[in-house]
């Protein structure tokens, strides 16, 4: 049986996992950047260097063998699960092919896997035909011999069916054990459901149970994105805690030895708004228990590359590492040049700003008054809009304004009330009225 974790046997340490970002297994790590920055690339690209243990941005990995002698003994090394919950699959595959190219490998290797639960995966699930989640280029289960040898190697499994016996699943003993019904879950994906935070998460945990018994450990699991995994409230602490505990419970544990040996990776994006000035631990969308609960944050911001030279197919970006382990370290530069992203040599982008940057000071040319007249009149315009016999439902109101409560659209009557000087506006039994000043 492999160790748990790899040693250095001179100093009786574990090796690092990520040199200079992650210390130990059992970490999570957030990835957080804008919109379309190209996150997906970039996790793909640290998926194909944990496993062939290349270095990542300039970070090194452990290595792809816990023992310099596993490859020459035959015991597999070191795998890599990619969980993607939002790419198309050809799309995905694409990228990948081109990554390996310009990396160097004819060819992905054999410990990355992938679990594809996309909408395009779901709707096939919906309709009821039989195509597994899991599978790994070069080693496809198509056939019912191969169906047939997956499931020896889940103990005690069945295959069960839906009422109708359109759907052929998985249903392993450790699923019973969670009080978790996989036919309930199939029957709401099929009524129009999503997939919520738990299933993803236990059909992440079974796929890992049956590779563990072979011997194939995964010490890497990347969610891309975290969103897609997660459907409740961003802001809300103690469910966005909730989840994080559950994957951290569930998922970075290894279940052949019963120890921890596992670090896990959730993509995320930032919130709305300018985040030139925020701190990279506050960029990421929803509550701050993201950045207080992960180990690890990388937090990625887009610079203006209008002065650099050869920048017309590149994109650069400013790096912020947090980490309780390592040192933290900001503003390190990198380039994005598809399909890969390098760090920057000599002194490109030292003197690049952030986008956002210049971006706000083209916003806050304004002065507070004219903001305030500007709120006023689009108020008034959203009123005049939606107005019926001279009232407007405070459900309309918030739908215009893409708010939740009635507390938000009070706040601006208020704010557009002290901006005219009397109350313009009022809210009575569920509709806003507007009155003129007498």
């Amino acid at each position: 049986m492999r160790t748990p974790a790899i040693k250095n046997e001179r100093k009786g340490l574990q090796i690092p996992y990520l040199k200079g970002i992650s210390r130990a297994v059992g970490e999570l790590t957030l990835i957080s950047a804008p919109p379309k920055a190209g996150k997906t690339m970039l996790m793909l690209q640290l998926a194909l260097c944990m496993a062939t243990g290349n270095e990542w941005l300039g970070f090194k990995p452990r290595p792809k063998y816990s023992d310099p002698t596993d490859e020459e003994e035959g015991i597999p090394p070191n795998y890599v699960m990619y969980v993607n919950l939002e790419t198309n699959e050809e799309l995905l595959s694409y990228h990948l092919q081109a990554m390996c190219k310009a990396m160097g490998m004819e060819k992905p290797p054999t410990n990355l896997i992938f679990i594809n639960l996309n909408e395009y995966t779901q709707d096939r699930v919906k309709k009821g035909i039989d195509d597994y989640i899991l599978y790994s280029y070069g080693k496809y289960k198509k056939s019912d011999e191969d169906d047939s040898r997956f499931l020896d190697r889940m103990y005690d499994s069945e295959v069960r069916y839906l009422n109708d016996g359109s759907c052929r699943v998985v249903y392993p003993d450790l699923l019973r054990r969670e009080e978790y019904d996989i036919i309930d879950y199939l029957e709401n994906l099929r009524n129009g459901g999503k997939l919520r935070p738990k299933d993803i998460i236990l059909f992440i945990k079974c796929t890992l149970e049956p590779l563990e018994h072979e011997d194939k450990w995964v010490d890497t699991v990347i969610i891309d994105p975290f969103y897609l995994l997660y459907h409740g409230d961003e802001n809300d602490i103690v469910q966005v805690c909730d989840c994080l505990e559950s994957i951290k419970d569930e998922l970075t544990y290894n279940y052949a030895t019963g120890d921890i040996t596992r670090n896990v990776f959730l993509v995320h994006h930032h919130s709305k708004g300018n985040k030139a000035s925020t701190k990279s631990i506050d960029r990421s969308s929803g509550s701050n228990v993201f950045s207080r609960y992960c180990e690890t944050i990388i937090d990625l911001i887009e610079l203006d590359t209008t002065k650099e030279a050869n920048a017309d197919k590149r994109r650069g970006f400013s790096v912020d590492i947090v980490s309780r382990n390592y040192p933290s370290i900001n503003g390190y530069r990198v380039w994005f040049d598809y399909p890969l992203f390098n760090p920057a040599s000599g002194d490109e982008l030292k003197t690049a700003g952030t986008k956002k940057t210049f971006i706000k000071e083209k916003v806050s040319t304004k002065t507070a008054e004219e903001k305030k007249a500007d709120n006023v009149k689009a108020f008034e315009s959203k009123f005049d809009a939606l107005q019926n016999h001279g009232k407007v439902k405070s459900a309309e109101m918030r739908k215009a304004y893409n708010v939740k409560t009635d507390r938000t659209i009070s706040r601006y009557i208020e704010s557009v009330n002290q901006s005219v000087g009397y109350d313009r506006f009022t809210r009575e039994n569920g509709y806003i009225l507007r009155h003129e000043k007498k």
